[in-house]
Formats: structure tokens, sequence, C-alpha cells
């Protein structure tokens, strides 16, 4: 029976070594990349949800002044005319409040 000699053991527990701090430093990279990339992703969410924000204001000032037109052509017209801003009106309240 062959006895493996005490050289050829520490050799191979040293590539055995260098071998897995090849693979942590892989996976260290690997780990540096995946970070970069969720905080790009964070920082498009942030921007997103802050453009959101400023086309939700801005539809509601939309919205908001074509209530109060309505209102007003609906105090000043006919009963159809009138009929019709107050369904357009309480269409529009229903976005505003969907936007809350």
């Amino acid at each position: 029976m062959l006895q493996s000699h005490p050289l050829n053991k520490t050799t191979s527990l040293r590539l055995r070594v260098v071998d897995l701090e090849g693979l942590l430093e892989v996976e260290k990279n690997s780990s540096a990349d995946l970070q970069k990339e969720l905080d790009v992703a964070r920082e498009r969410e942030d921007q997103t949800l802050l453009n959101n924000a400023e086309y939700a204001e801005e539809y509601e000032a939309l919205i908001s002044h074509e209530l109060a037109e309505l209102k007003e052509r609906a105090a000043s017209g006919s009963r159809h005319d009138a009929e019709l801003a107050e369904y357009r009106i309480r269409a529009l309240n229903d976005k505003i409040s969907d936007m809350k």
C-alpha cells in the first residue's frame, strides 16, 4: 500500500486554500457588483416616486381647475348643461379621491 507523502498533502492543502481564496475573491467581486446594481435600482425607484408625486400634483391641479370651470358652467347654463357638468364633477371628484 502506498502511503502519501506529507509534502504532497501539504501541497494539496495549499492548492485547496488558494482555490478557496480565489472563489472568495470572485464572490466578493460579484457581491460588490450586485450591490452597485441594487443601489442604481433604488435610485431609479426613488426618482420614479418623485416624478409620480410631481405628476399627481400637476394632474390634481388640472382636475381642480376643470372642476371649478364645470361648477361655474353648472350654475350659469341650461338644465342639460348643469346635469352634464354635475356628472363630470362627480367623475372628477372620484379621480381626485383615487389619487389621495
